[in-house]
């Protein structure tokens, strides 16, 4: 016998009450679509606790209110309408729409669910925009979502899996128990759209915008598989996953090359070399002590395009002084030039004399052979010093993601 629910009686009650009662509009469709479970920031059944604001980088951050009246900073403006935000970006840097709540909201039980939108191109869409929940900055975890928006004027939805959202560039991992910024995108590139129906919820009949469990994107070329998280006496130096638990060098080492032309795109760095050159994590004033890394490895995600004349890659550290006689090589038998991504470990006192690691300069560096190196192209992210972890196989320094 087909059970009947509280639900399911009060809506097919619901027009003979509405008749009984002389309502002479007809009614075409009653909206079940959003669930009891669902926590609404923007749209129909949102909260008076949480609204839209905007801030840039540009504008030194400050932070704006979204209204019904037109909000505009130096490089981007928004105005509020019928529960959807109508917002203008004309300049580069962050331009960051964000829903804010006045008391900070728990989101934990959506820890394995997703966070849905619904975003209308009024332009052509930038090459990527960041989502992230946020807690104020260094406190916020992201996605970065690159070639998800279709080139067209046309609504589309967008679901994204909060367990994929991870601190980067920095950042340290948001506490979902207590969420200032439950949602913040951020664009970088102009561009003009409208957005509404922002939730967070348990489950969704969308196509998420990565693997919900892999977090993997097949659909983008240059993505990478999401890096497992850092330990405690590990060293994070260029890394998308989640390092709140490792010792963050990234600011000490930024990413350099000696043509100074260096392009991070959703955290992955392309080398191409057309002559001599060198591609390295580090600055003139990088000093940090890696003695304690000694018997450890270097951990590095790559993917090689060619190695054209080099034949190799060769991978070192670097002290105030560069011992360029001592790297790790890297060759199509153990990482092949297929254009597949690899996660490679090398143990760090093959990359450099351990008497140097008291004060290191450049904590990675990648070239080829000298005076070879034309038509060299690789792809590489996730840099760490780590401890071996089980599947480290010495004979077999990379495998494939």
């Amino acid at each position: 016998m087909k059970q009947i629910t509280a639900k399911s009686l009060i809506l097919s009650l619901t027009p003979m009450i509405l008749a009984g009662c002389n309502f002479e509009k007809n009614i075409d469709h009653i909206d079940v679509s959003k669930k009891s479970n669902d926590l609404v920031l923007l749209g129909t059944g949102s909260s008076s606790d949480i609204s839209p604001w905007i801030q840039s980088e540009k504008d030194a951050w400050n932070l704006m209110a979204v209204t019904e009246s037109q909000t505009s900073t130096s490089t981007m403006s928004a105005a509020l309408s019928n529960g959807i935000v109508d917002v203008q970006v004309s300049g580069s840097g962050s331009n960051i729409l964000m829903m804010q709540s006045a008391s900070g909201i728990d989101v934990s039980q959506y820890k394995s669910g997703y966070i849905q939108f619904k975003i209308r191109p009024k332009s052509t869409p930038p090459s990527a925009i960041t989502v992230s929940i946020d807690n104020e900055w260094p406190v916020r975890s992201s996605l970065v979502l690159s070639g998800k928006l279709a080139d067209d004027r046309n609504w589309q939805t967008l679901a994204v899996p909060v367990a994929c959202m991870k601190p980067f560039d920095g950042a340290k991992a948001v506490d979902l128990s207590q969420v200032k910024n439950p949602f913040h995108l951020d664009v970088k590139e102009a561009f003009n759209y409208e957005i509404t129906d922002i939730s967070y919820r348990l489950t969704t009949d969308q196509t998420p915008v990565v693997d919900s469990v892999t977090c993997a994107d097949a659909a983008a070329k240059n993505s990478v598989n999401q890096a497992p998280d850092l330990v405690a006496g590990d060293t994070a130096l260029f890394y998308s996953g989640d390092i709140t638990k490792a010792q963050d060098l990234s600011s000490a080492y930024p990413p350099n090359d000696f043509s100074g032309n260096v392009e991070s795109v959703n955290n992955v760095i392309a080398v191409s070399f057309s002559k001599n050159n060198g591609m390295f994590l580090g600055a003139d004033d990088s000093k940090s002590d890696f003695s304690s890394h000694a018997t450890d490895v270097v951990t590095v995600d790559m993917k090689v395009k060619s190695y054209g004349e080099s034949g190799s890659i060769q991978a070192r550290m670097d002290g105030q002084t560069a011992d360029t006689g001592t790297f790790f090589s890297l060759d199509s038998s153990v990482l092949p030039a297929d254009d597949k991504w690899y996660r490679c470990q090398m143990l760090v006192s093959s990359m450099i004399p351990t008497s140097n690691l008291t004060s290191v300069k450049k904590a990675l560096y990648l070239s080829g052979v000298w005076d070879q190196m034309k038509d060299l192209e690789f792809s590489f992210a996730n840099v760490a010093v780590i401890k071996p972890r089980k599947d480290y196989n010495a004979s077999k320094p990379c495998i494939a993601l």
